[in-house]
């Protein structure tokens, strides 16, 4: 049976891939709470919690921009930092379905394999990803 680490992106490429996604996400939340705390005067952690806020699209609204400057400064943040948070947080997914559809692949090849079929594919990958979806809001109705 083939490694799934090294069927998705290799295990170095895609353990750095994520971990530069993070970093991404760590500096544009540390620039969000420099810029807030210079440009409107917050405490660190007023700033930290509207970098945070403003970045995962929760925004409470208890705290908000009054400068034009902080105002200018958020539209380019959020534009920028949301873009980039959900890039990150899709690709992140997509890592973990393709291992789940390797595993399936390799489970239906050794079925194949088991009953003496010679095709090594037995299903298409979108064949696949219907079933592992189906699998998924199955489970998710039965809780």
């Amino acid at each position: 049976m083939t490694d799934n680490k090294n069927i998705v992106h290799g295990p170095e490429g895609k353990t750095t891939e994520i971990f530069i996604i993070v970093s991404v996400f760590l500096i544009l939340i540390f620039i969000g709470t420099a810029a807030y705390h210079f440009i409107e005067g917050w405490t660190y952690i007023d700033s930290f919690y509207f970098a945070v806020s403003t970045l995962t699209t929760v925004g409470y609204g208890d705290i908000v921009p009054s400068t034009n400057g902080s105002k200018i400064f958020t539209a380019f943040y959020v534009l920028v930092g949301v873009s980039m948070f959900f890039y990150g947080l899709f690709s992140i997914g997509e890592h973990f379905v393709k291992i789940r559809i390797t595993e399936i692949e390799q489970i239906m090849q050794a079925q194949g394999r088991a009953a003496g079929q010679t095709q090594k594919k037995v299903k298409t990958r979108d064949e696949i990803l219907k079933e592992i979806l189906k699998e998924y809001y199955e489970g998710y109705d039965k809780r």
